[in-house]
């Protein structure tokens, strides 16, 4: 185990005067951790849909990459064995493609197996799995086969009912395991998810979305808003990951929107799209009958029907993603970054010789963390982590004290309904994660997306105290995301959020019907109650919106576009990430954006993260294409932004930022092993290299 040292013992040849900030220890853990990169779906189409490119960043990489399908995937087809089998194939094909190996179907029957796939029958905790590996790489599919919702011949043996734990459910009967190792109770789906991720020692876990938010995807029909298999899959994987962090607490976790993505607009230019398109309808699809039939019907994207097939394409979007404002410094000027692994909130601190220590364990309550979180420092200079409880929806306050770290729950602005299968009438669960910003007088106030798609707030009631018993709701209308919020030279803080509509039953994005925006509020004067801009340019974002201050105080929001609505495979849709910038420190904002570097940045996707380094020109930092990290520098301070340079690094979420004690800008990115990296900026104003913290 390895000591903490506090924040006062890395320094105090800076002020000894500090009290005692101190977090649990945690162990010491190795900073050459090979990364093992799992997907756990439902269907083998679901990682094709919903988690590229970013598994197709994974696999290309070369890392370690693993998809558990939890059902057999064969719907309503009889007999189920040799759709779910066509299924098997078309993954396998589609894999090997991504990877970049040759491969064709074999007989005796069109596509029953593979030529480049090897399969084997393993058993995980007493039952049996299909593994299939592509010798000369490092991909694994596993197949557990568990009837899929859609079966009639399994009544009462789906997936929700085992969930439920009303019943215990039979795998499909696809190789030679005997009926004993082919049976499940709701334990063995939780034990054998478990076991595999051992098996494949994960370093991250990409889940499906485990709360769809009710107010999207109203056009089909779905009583949960997505497919009960989605969601139920998540639910498992979920525990699963909890019982395998107490062996690997660096775990890290990805949870993935599905079907209502296509609620909001476009945000993968025509590259990714393009790559993404080959995988699914070019290579997997022909082998997916049901699928295949319908696709042939449709031409273009359509969210009341089967063409919302061909939305997913240019589409990614993340459940709880990660933000970019975890990095802060203390008042002496000491960085500290916080990320959340395994469910559990860590801490990385400078010492006095600018090196990273940790990670140290904060106190949090007993059930799991969502990924996103944001940092502020009380007026005392105390630093507070905000995070959401990821069983109840809660935001969380995480807080130093004297002797260490507190916590407490700041409720939410929906109601909290807790208990078996509340993930489907909990609305709390739909609030976004927490942005946060000091009021003039240095009272703390938090801002999220509501589930009704509005903006609630809560706040200190005094500087370093206690907060307001209820959130206050801001208004606003079908918001995204997570809002924004900084505050100004002048001790005003200033809010953005951005919103996205369009007409249930329309067609595409490019539809007239198409709303896309940035909702302002701000504060006349300092601690002042909140404004509504009703004059605020507007801009179409495709992500979160983030905010820098130029070094004369003027702000400037950032956020990621796309320069085509709905981008195709043929096209030549890019990628930009463009600002808005106030005209004075305080004052109105420039009539139109314009894209950093005066061309289109590297792709990607994503928040973006800015700082203003001592120098004063301003550092922007995006998730590429790639999966690593792009900055763009202001030329000179208050001006232009120029070019992009590609920084490299492989990482989960976006990049945060902060700026050290000498002035020097610090990016701190997840990497996909689970272990946090840094790359210090230059006096020149270049950047050093990742290199692992702790």
């Amino acid at each position: 185990m390895r000591r903490r040292r506090s924040a006062v013992a890395l320094l105090t040849t800076l002020a000894a005067a500090l009290p005692v900030w101190s977090t649990q220890p945690a162990a010491a853990e190795s900073t050459s951790v090979n990364a093992s990169v799992v997907q756990i779906v439902a269907h083998q189409d679901d990682d094709l849909l919903f988690m590229n490119p970013d598994l197709l960043n994974s696999i290309r990489s070369g890392t370690k990459t693993t998809t558990i399908y939890v059902t057999a995937g064969e719907s309503n087809r009889k007999p189920a064995e040799p759709y779910a089998r066509n299924r098997q194939v078309g993954v396998q094909l589609a894999y090997a493609a991504m990877a970049g190996v040759p491969c064709a179907t074999l007989g005796p029957e069109p596509g029953e197996s593979t030529s480049c796939w090897t399969r084997t029958e393993i058993v995980a905790n007493g039952h049996a799995v299909e593994m299939f590996e592509l010798p000369g790489t490092a991909l694994t599919l596993l197949f557990l086969s568990l009837p899929e919702n859609g079966d009639p011949a399994m009544p009462g043996q789906h997936l929700r009912d085992v969930w439920q734990d009303e019943a215990s459910t039979e795998a499909l009967p696809m190789g030679q395991a005997p009926l004993e190792q082919r049976k499940y109770t709701r334990d063995d789906v939780f034990d054998v998810l478990s076991n595999l991720l051992t098996r494949q020692g994960a370093t991250l876990v990409r889940v499906q979305d485990p709360a769809p938010d009710f107010k999207l995807l109203t056009g089909l029909g779905l009583v949960e808003h997505d497919h009960q298999d989605h969601i139920t899959t998540a639910w498992f994987a979920d525990e699963a990951v909890r019982r395998y962090a107490r062996s690997r607490p660096q775990v890290v976790t990805e949870h993935y929107r599905d079907y209502n993505i296509a609620d909001g607009p476009a945000d993968l230019d025509a590259a990714d799209t393009r790559d993404k398109n080959h995988v699914f309808k070019e290579v997997y699809v022909p082998r997916d009958a049901l699928l295949d039939a319908t696709l042939q019907k449709e031409r273009e994207c359509r969210r009341d029907g089967d063409g919302i097939y061909l939305c997913y394409a240019n589409r990614i979007r993340q459940r709880t993603p990660r933000l970019p404002n975890s990095v802060t410094s203390d008042r002496n000027g000491a960085l500290h970054a916080y990320a959340v692994r395994g469910g559990r909130l860590y801490e990385w601190v400078e010492d006095y010789f600018k090196s990273w220590q940790g990670p140290y364990l904060v106190a949090g309550p007993a059930s799991p963390l969502t990924e996103g979180l944001s940092v502020g420092r009380d007026e005392d200079g105390r630093i507070e982590v905000f995070t959401r409880n990821a069983d109840t929806g809660e935001v969380i306050a995480h807080y130093q004290t004297v002797t260490g770290w507190a916590w407490k729950s700041l409720g939410s602005p929906n109601t909290v309904s807790a208990g078996p299968g509340s993930a489907l009438t909990n609305d709390a669960l739909r609030v976004s994660a927490p942005a946060v910003a000091s009021n003039g007088d240095g009272r703390l106030q938090l801002f999220v997306r509501n589930a009704g798609g509005g903006v609630s707030s809560i706040w200190q009631t005094a500087p370093n105290g206690g907060w307001t018993a209820a959130w206050a709701d801001m208004l606003g209308v079908n918001v995204q995301g997570t809002p924004s919020a900084m505050t100004t030279r002048d001790g005003r803080i200033e809010l953005f959020a951005w919103t996205a509509a369009t007409d249930p039953e329309a067609g595409p994005w490019t539809a007239p019907s198409a709303r896309i925006g940035v909702l302002h509020w701000y504060q006349p004067a300092p601690n002042q109650p909140f404004r509504f801009d009703e004059t605020f340019p507007q801009v179409a974002p495709t992500s979160d919106p983030a905010i820098g201050m130029d070094q004369d105080g003027r702000l400037e929001l950032l956020y990621r576009q796309l320069d085509g609505l709905e981008p195709k495979p043929t096209d030549t849709t890019r990628s930009s990430t463009m600002s808005l910038h106030q005209l004075s420190p305080g004052g109105g904002w420039s009539p139109a954006s314009g894209a950093l570097g005066g061309a289109a940045d590297q792709g990607g996707y994503g928040t973006p993260a800015a700082v203003t380094p001592g120098d004063g020109r301003m550092v922007t930092a995006v998730r590429n294409r790639g999966g690593g990290v792009s900055i763009s520098r202001q030329d000179a301070p208050n001006g232009p932004f120029g070019g992009w340079t590609d920084l490299g690094g492989s990482m989960v979420g976006v990049p945060a930022a902060g700026v050290d004690r000498d002035g020097l800008a610090d990016l701190v990115i997840t990497g996909t092993n689970g272990l946090l990296y840094h790359n210090r900026q230059r006096p020149d104003g270049s950047f050093r290299g990742w290199a692992p913290m702790g």
